[in-house]
């Protein structure tokens, strides 16, 4: 392909040159926006059993334990994933009564965190004042693994436990969190995990000397359950103020597990906010880049240009952009579509690239769902512009013609489309 070939309504970006020599202004602007991911993530997870009157006291009022009363020790290295890592974080949460998750289990209220890096200002600014700059570390040797997490004045606490032939998944685990809100209040927000984990062996919990007075106070009575999770994906939701009559979890669940979809999509994928902002960017971009793409050059370039401004607006149902590469290979080509408004809490667009130099070709449904879909609207909607007709795609999902062409509908509404051959198109776009 020559620049011949590039669409009129493309700009090239030369990727590497502009992430040099923007490199250092971007994150000096401010604190990149949630939700956030991480991945390649290793963790300790204790839950202990503590002192009841302790666990009172350090609840703010309208909050109340759990019974029995636990606290949860958590440790961990966040190497991978969005513009806030790497971090390391060490945390302590009492578990709270009457705040629910969709999993039977409670939420935790954060009484102590220390954090790394820019991790600790976007948690301090956005999430929790109880979050201190800090770190955490994890050490094995053999079976048996240490953690440590303190902040400059040494450890505070420190976890050990060895690794039983117990090994298990975790799959769309949603937990909440509560702590004290910047600007007052208590902020809720979840975080939803995937990944395996290791029962443990001989765990400890040990409040080390100089330790903050709230983790002094929450020395643990017995061990609850002690967990090491390794090679874990985390996607936290937005922070929003806690209001007991209207908990808001399942827009957070919804939220959390879109990202995760999108974090875990093979293609090439950003997602750009409407300011200008690079809010996410997948394995697959983060390996493509070469660079590190925590700024705002890419994004700011795009709305400069029109493109993204117009998407959003509706002025045209999506666009394309080329991006060249090195050594003779075929530009990349991007397809922008705006994003559903249930994954960011302001307007945004998908930027999926397709590689014209790669063969095979991967699942539009994740992709759909990201642009507002519902799981079975995508479905159907990828059979069909899959090239299938409804009535051959509804017996592939076990459904009536009926009820597939009803939710293709639905489907064609969300998309903006009007026609099957618009919905082949941009499905040929989305799968590669």
């Amino acid at each position: 392909m020559n620049d011949d070939d590039i669409p009129a309504n493309a700009f090239r970006l030369d990727l590497e040159a502009k992430a040099r020599r923007l490199a250092g202004d971007a994150l000096a602007e401010g604190i990149p926006p949630p939700p956030y991911h991480v991945h390649g993530v290793d963790m300790l997870y204790y839950r202990c059993a503590i002192d009841p009157q302790a666990a009172r006291d350090l609840l703010p009022p309208g909050l109340e334990p759990d019974n029995p009363p636990t606290a949860t020790f958590v440790l961990y290295t966040a190497p991978k994933g969005s513009i806030i890592a790497p971090y390391s974080a060490g945390l302590a949460a009492i578990s709270v009564a009457n705040v629910e998750t969709h999993d039977g289990d409670v939420a935790s209220y954060v009484v102590h965190d220390f954090r790394s890096g820019l991790a600790w200002r976007a948690f301090n600014s956005l999430y929790l004042t109880t979050s201190h700059e800090g770190w955490g570390r994890l050490d094995w040797s053999g079976d048996t693994v240490r953690g440590e997490a303190g902040d400059s004045n040494g450890p505070a606490v420190r976890l050990q436990g060895t690794r039983t032939g117990n090994i298990g998944e975790i799959t769309n685990l949603l937990s909440v969190y509560m702590a004290p809100m910047p600007g007052g209040g208590t902020s809720i927000f979840s975080v939803l995990g995937r990944g395996r984990y290791h029962d443990l062996a001989d765990a400890t919990v040990d409040i080390l000397r100089g330790a903050p007075d709230v983790l002094q106070r929450l020395r643990p009575q017995a061990m609850v359950g002690p967990l090491l999770l390794e090679d874990v994906a985390f996607s936290f939701s937005l922070p929003r103020r806690f209001d007991p009559a209207v908990t808001g979890l399942d827009r957070d669940r919804s939220s959390v597990e879109l990202l995760d979809l999108f974090s875990s999509m093979r293609r090439p994928a950003l997602i750009l906010g409407h300011d200008g902002h690079l809010l996410q960017i997948n394995h697959e971009a983060e390996r493509l880049s070469g660079v590190a793409f925590g700024e705002r050059w890419l994004s700011a370039g795009l709305l400069l240009a029109g493109i993204a401004e117009d998407v959003l607006t509706r002025k045209q149902p999506a666009a394309r952009v080329a991006v060249p590469r090195r050594g003779g290979l075929t530009p990349l080509l991007g397809q922008m579509l705006p994003l559903g408004t249930n994954l960011t809490s302001t307007p945004a667009v998908l930027l999926l690239f397709t590689d014209p130099e790669r063969a095979d070709r991967g699942d539009a449904s994740p992709a759909l769902r990201l642009l507002g879909l519902t799981p079975a609207e995508a479905r159907i909607a990828a059979l069909v512009g899959g090239g299938q007709a409804p009535r051959r795609a509804a017996a592939a999902l076990g459904i009536t013609e009926g009820t597939a062409r009803t939710t293709l509908k639905l489907a064609f509404d969300k998309l903006g489309l009007s026609r099957q051959a618009e919905l082949v198109q941009l499905v040929e776009r989305l799968a590669g």
